[in-house]
């Protein structure tokens, strides 16, 4: 299965990939632990390939580099690995913009909804997300429930 990640846990990958000291305490990652880390890794590695739309990788890139200090040069050389290993695939701003949910989830969460619709399996931390692509018929998975199922 092909799996599309949201930007929240994109942000965790490309951060816990350059050091996992920044888990939990990067301001974007916070709430993330070093087993979520792990779990994170471990879903994806059973995952046929990563999906990505350009929408997340832009938001992505606006996450990463806030607090990362020296760091930055090597945090946006792992984002770039990221981005040459991803399935990247385009939604067009009209189509999610066109979807009910995009005045309460915004243009990044109403593209993951196209795109979801189009089989991808969407992974996400984000309880509104989440239940809105359950209700548009998405596979999707609350990365909260793995993180319970610890």
């Amino acid at each position: 299965m092909k799996v599309l990640l949201d930007a929240n846990l994109a942000t965790l990958l490309v951060l816990g990939s350059v050091d996992r000291r920044m888990i939990g305490t990067h301001k974007r990652i916070q709430r993330f632990t070093r087993p979520d880390f792990d779990d994170l890794t471990g879903e994806l590695v059973r995952s046929e390939a990563i999906v990505a739309l350009p929408n997340t990788l832009t938001e992505i890139s606006n996450l990463i580099g806030q607090g990362v200090g020296d760091r930055r040069t090597l945090v946006f050389e792992r984002f770039r690995r990221l981005i040459e290993e991803v399935d990247e695939h385009y939604v067009a701003s009209l189509s999610a913009a066109r979807r009910t949910e995009f005045p309460r989830l915004g243009l990044t969460d109403s593209a993951l909804l196209v795109a979801g619709a189009l089989g991808f399996s969407l992974l996400t931390d984000d309880d509104d997300l989440y239940v809105a692509a359950l209700k548009a018929g998405c596979r999707a998975r609350n990365f909260r429930h793995i993180q319970a199922e610890r």
